[in-house]
């Protein structure tokens, strides 16, 4: 199974096995498509089906969940006619993509047939060549892309790393303004970056190698002070005129609101989950629809469950513990899940079955809802 972008080939496999579309192996084409550096797309099967990786949805802002559909469902038919033009005689070709509010240049390319019963066709976004690097205002085409990319695009060229170009959202990113910034050597405009990056940079130059981060951390200088900022993005090598890697690429997106939200709320998950195993009383926490035990501490499994953690940890509860299924519980507890409620009662009747036999016990208990961020009820607390 090979996890691209949150669709795997498996499930790439299911919605290509039609009549007339055997011969198209995702299991193939998909690690091929997750290992290319460059922005880049497969449009697969008789309905132009797109997956694309990592680079194309940063570059692009895709929403993920694009990914199986065909172009015509997702309206992003502008490329459908050079895909079909592409033929065993001309198996390549250049063409403009309207998506969305973008404009991309793409080279396409015939993955073995492409004719009507078993089409595969890749393609790459275009960022930088040799051309638009060198002389970008001889590609307009290519300056209306990187200013209307919704993600920071710069170009850095030379020993010095001087900024060749830099749209509007990376001088936003790094709130330097224009003139502050391009035409300029890269640590001189950015000296608080070099020794998070510098080897990297070095590294890239010297193997050709591109280099791709998430949430990395880089102290940047705003509004007169040094700020801690976190990125996705991804180095790009590029070349001169005689095919020389002498400078890069940097397609980017902040992420910094984000990370310490994650941060913050990991932060607070091990707060509760040292409350629940420090607890003088029974605690344990279920996770999700079918009640799996996450957790539980020493109290719960020595004075209620009289089980190993080994026996529990991991499962469905009611796996573990099937006399629950002819009690009340796994009804109150489906209840609670649904609604996102507390549930609580005194002096219940609760058969268990341990390690000593069967026993019955009066239980004062409560059954709490534990809800996201975003008011989504993920488990309870017993």
């Amino acid at each position: 199974r090979y996890l691209l972008a949150g669709v795997t080939g498996t499930y790439a496999r299911t919605i290509l096995d039609q009549p007339g579309e055997e011969d198209i192996d995702p299991d193939t084409l998909l690690p091929f498509l997750h290992l290319c550096t460059t922005p880049s797309f497969l449009l697969l099967g008789t309905q132009r089906r797109l997956f694309f990786n990592d680079s194309f949805q940063l570059l692009t802002q895709a929403d993920i969940s694009f990914i199986g559909y065909p172009l015509a469902q997702l309206g992003l038919t502008d490329i459908l006619s050079s895909a079909e033009n592409l033929s065993p005689a001309a198996p390549q070709k250049s063409c403009l993509w309207q998506w969305r509010h973008q404009l991309l240049h793409c080279n396409l390319q015939s993955m073995g047939h492409t004719d009507a019963s078993c089409p595969a066709v890749f393609g790459s976004v275009v960022i930088a060549d040799e051309q638009t690097a060198n002389n970008s205002e001889s590609s307009p085409e290519f300056m209306r892309m990187v200013e209307q990319a919704p993600v920071g695009i710069a170009v850095f060229r030379g020993p010095s790393l001087i900024a060749e170009l830099a749209n509007e959202q990376y001088l936003a990113l790094i709130k330097r303004k224009k003139e502050e910034f391009v035409n300029k050597p890269l640590f001189e405009s950015l000296p608080e970056v070099r020794t998070s990056i510098e080897g990297i940079l070095d590294n890239l130059l010297q193997t050709g190698k591109p280099f791709k981060a998430s949430d990395f951390h880089v102290p940047l200088m705003r509004n007169g002070q040094i700020q801690s900022a976190y990125f996705n993005f991804i180095y790009q090598p590029v070349s001169n005129s005689r095919q020389e890697i002498d400078g890069f690429m940097v397609v980017v997106t902040e992420v910094t609101d984000s990370f310490l939200a994650s941060h913050q709320l990991k932060e607070s998950e091990a707060r509760f989950k040292k409350m629940v195993m420090d607890s003088p009383i029974p605690m344990a926490i279920f996770r999700g629809p079918e009640h799996i035990v996450e957790m539980a501490n020493r109290q719960m499994f020595e004075n209620i469950w009289r089980r190993k953690e080994s026996e529990v940890l991991g499962k469905r509860i009611d796996d573990v513990f099937p006399e629950l299924r002819n009690q009340k519980y796994m009804e109150l507890l489906d209840h609670v899940y649904q609604q996102g409620i507390v549930h609580t009662e005194k002096e219940s009747v609760a058969f268990v079955e341990g390690s000593t036999g069967m026993q019955r016990f009066y239980l004062d208990f409560e059954y709490a809802a534990l809800k996201d961020h975003e008011d989504n009820v993920y488990g309870i607390m017993v």
